[in-house]
């Protein structure tokens, strides 16, 4: 009982069609038994080899960065006394609510849903911690006067 052979390796000498006519384009005869070789380097990598047009992208929804800019800088501003992170959080938390109801609306005509996500959370976090930070220094002055009241004349 013999294997049957696979059948020859093209030799590349005869040009009759049997590879690619330029970069990137799929060969037109291909050997039966064995899969289609890779797209080349560079090729486009849509379905059914169509090439994406460009602008498809959906814009970002308007509150998306300002949230997120907006709730960066309110972690950051817990430093000043946690007055920063309160009055910059606040804003953030509204603006990434709203900027994640509006994608949602949008049925897929606006992305930056997880901008607005990370502005919420951001947004959130930094309110909390300015809150948390105004207590301590708040206690802090409490503290200190019951301590020894005379020396902060």
């Amino acid at each position: 009982m013999s294997t049957p052979e696979p059948p020859p390796y093209p030799s590349g000498d005869d040009s009759s069609n049997e590879g690619p006519s330029e970069v990137g384009a799929e060969p037109t005869n291909s050997s039966p038994g064995y899969p289609p070789p890779p797209p080349a380097y560079g090729a486009p990598s849509s379905p059914y080899g169509q090439p994406q047009p460009p602008g498809l992208v959906p814009p970002n929804n308007r509150f998306a960065v300002p949230s997120l800019i907006l709730g960066i800088l309110s972690i950051v501003g817990v430093c000043c006394y946690g007055g920063g992170g309160v009055l910059l959080g606040i804003p953030a938390a509204i603006l990434g609510h709203l900027g994640k109801r509006e994608i949602r609306d949008s049925a897929g005509a606006q992305s930056g849903h997880g901008m607005a996500q990370a502005g919420f959370i951001t947004g959130i976090v930094g309110s909390v911690l300015g809150v948390l930070g105004f207590i301590v220094v708040v206690l802090l002055v409490i503290l200190g006067f019951a301590v020894d009241p005379g020396s902060f004349e």
